[in-house]
């Protein structure tokens, strides 16, 4: 039986392979922080109480963007939507979601 992982803590993924400044958008007040694409997880890592998070790829449901500064990642928790501080290219954005996607066994 699968143990699907949700960190209410942001913890360290290792060497992140990107990371990038981002504000966690929210209806009333968001937070500051960087979010760290590593091998197998993201986090979103923020001196926010209570904002930082982990996310395993195979516990991520799905990964939007509307543009180069929007992110939307959403899990088992729910949606989280990111005003991102640098662009994310299309070609790293399509990286991303492909490793998701294969971990997830949507595609192989």
């Amino acid at each position: 039986m699968d143990q699907r992982f949700v960190a209410a803590v942001g913890q360290a993924i290792g060497l992140p392979t990107w990371s990038v400044p981002a504000k966690h958008l929210r209806p009333i007040v968001g937070s500051e922080g960087t979010l760290e694409f590593g091998a197998d997880a993201i986090a979103y890592l923020s001196s926010a109480r209570d904002e930082s998070r982990t996310w395993r790829y195979s516990d991520i449901d799905s990964m939007a963007s509307s543009g180069p500064f929007q992110l939307t990642i959403t899990t088992l928790e729910k949606p989280f939507n990111f005003q991102l501080k640098q662009p994310i290219t299309e070609a790293r954005y399509n990286q991303l979601w492909l490793q998701i996607e294969k971990k997830n066994g949507r595609i192989q």
